[in-house]
């Protein structure tokens, strides 16, 4: 008996050493890891935005820490950077995607929020035509946002409230869906 134990303890311990391979959600691949600068994180949580009683699925997104977190307001409250990536399963017109950001930014800034009116605008004039597989990266900071389109820079915009603002539509108190949430906080 003990020896079976023993064994079902080894073969614990070795799948827990064992690195986290890539995964596909919605036909999209998601590494394990992401490098940003000298930091390499590790993937949290992955998730499909969808719309609607539908359900249509408008991206699939990954949350990128440098360890894992499950807590919202830990995540948004790290130092550290941050990374999340998303691809689009279907296009969408500027006016729409400019539309549906800046819902979400304004549901997220509730009581207390210091609302950034440039970053906003300097984020939303920024935005282009959201295209199907089309991939945008966000890397947050303590201090600024870089966003970038297929690898392509958009913007980065060095205001701390904006790049908390923009990291909280996906986490925050008025998340896009509880589902892609709790999805990217690995719950």
């Amino acid at each position: 008996m003990k020896s079976i134990l023993q064994r079902l303890a080894i073969l614990g311990l070795l799948l827990l050493a064992m690195p986290l391979q890539a995964i596909t959600m919605a036909n999209v691949t998601f590494p394990d890891t992401w490098r940003t600068g000298d930091t390499t994180l590790v993937r949290n949580g992955v998730g499909v935005r969808e719309y609607s009683f539908l359900r249509i699925k408008v991206y699939a997104a990954a949350l990128y820490l440098p360890v894992p977190l499950h807590q919202a307001q830990a995540v948004l409250d790290l130092h550290g950077p941050r990374v999340l990536q998303m691809q689009f399963l279907r296009a969408a017109s500027v006016l729409d995607t400019r539309k549906a950001w800046l819902l979400y930014l304004q549901k997220n800034c509730d009581v207390g929020c210091s609302w950034p009116a440039l970053s906003v605008q300097k984020f939303l004039a920024a935005l282009p035509e959201t295209r199907r597989h089309s991939r945008q990266t966000y890397v947050f900071e303590a201090d600024y946002v870089e966003i970038f389109d297929n690898d392509k820079r958009l913007i980065r915009l060095d205001d701390p409230v904006f790049s908390r603002l923009l990291l909280s539509t996906w986490i925050g108190e008025q998340p896009t869906t509880e589902e892609l949430k709790r999805a990217l906080l690995g719950l």
